[in-house]
């Protein structure tokens, strides 16, 4: 199937802070957040996930020049969605993100992601125009498309159980809008089990007439075949089996024409 948005690969350099590079255990679903930074890009927020090294090198010297107490800052996520709607992948599906982290978790956490939400969902940065934090239609199209084509991919269903907001893991205001508009993080996550259906049908649809096309090849062959062992007054009803066979991918009648002269024949 064609897909709805474009991929660019820009995974991030390996290093403590946003890529650790620790494995991923059962991917269980996809947790959405907002970048919190208002009309930046994919790649913009991509860029700061990437520096996050310098930029807490930097902030560590200058504490230390003020006397001040640090913490270093961990943060990434596995892709991130543009405010055109194109989808900048950071890290590999099979590592972890620092999207979900926190000292304490709400209650679900633990009966359905082990307690260790950032080993078990797959995390997806959104970017937004301004600071109310909804999503551009554009965008908001892509993450539709997206987390329908991830749910497939991971293969998972989804619902409330597979499509987490930040909020709903740690009770965090993230992603903004839609933790302070439950209605439009419902009508989000319907609109996700839509699409997600209709592509499982498309998918479905395809699968079954790529399967009938070989189908009504092989029954053309066995006919030809058949044909072509087959005698009628002592002649061959049919010579050069090969080339007949060849000739039915030319047109799809072709199996069916066969056929029939292989049954009124016997």
């Amino acid at each position: 199937m064609t897909r709805e948005y474009e991929i660019t690969v820009a995974y991030l350099d390996p290093n403590p802070y946003s890529r650790p590079q620790s494995k991923m255990k059962e991917i269980k679903g996809v947790a959405l957040h907002w970048v919190a930074n208002a009309n930046s890009t994919a790649m913009n927020n991509r860029n700061y996930f990437n520096n996050l090294p310098i930029h807490n090198k930097n902030n560590r010297e200058k504490a230390q020049r003020e006397g001040k107490s640090f913490s270093p800052r961990y943060a990434s996520s596995h892709e991130i969605i543009g405010l055109e709607g194109e989808v900048v992948i950071c890290l590999p599906k099979n590592e972890v993100a620092y999207h979900v982290g926190a000292k304490s978790y709400k209650p679900r956490v633990r009966t359905l992601l082990n307690n260790s939400p950032n080993r078990h969902l797959y995390g997806i940065e959104v970017c937004h125009p301004d600071w109310t934090g909804k999503y551009s239609s554009v965008t908001y199209k892509t993450v539709v498309n997206r987390v329908a084509d991830l749910m497939i991919e991971f293969d998972l269903v989804p619902s409330k159980d597979t499509i987490w907001r930040h909020y709903d893991v740690t009770g965090k205001d993230c992603p903004r809008y839609y933790v302070q508009n439950p209605k439009e993080w419902d009508k989000l996550v319907n609109d996700i089990v839509k699409r997600y259906y209709e592509k499982i049908n498309k998918k479905a649809e395809e699968v079954i007439k790529v399967k009938l096309a070989k189908w009504q090849e092989e029954m053309g062959k066995k006919a030809i075949e058949n044909l072509s062992k087959r005698e009628v007054n002592g002649e061959l009803i049919l010579n050069n089996p090969e080339t007949w066979i060849k000739s039915l991918g030319e047109s799809t009648p072709q199996w069916l024409f066969w056929s029939i002269i292989d049954r009124i024949t016997k």
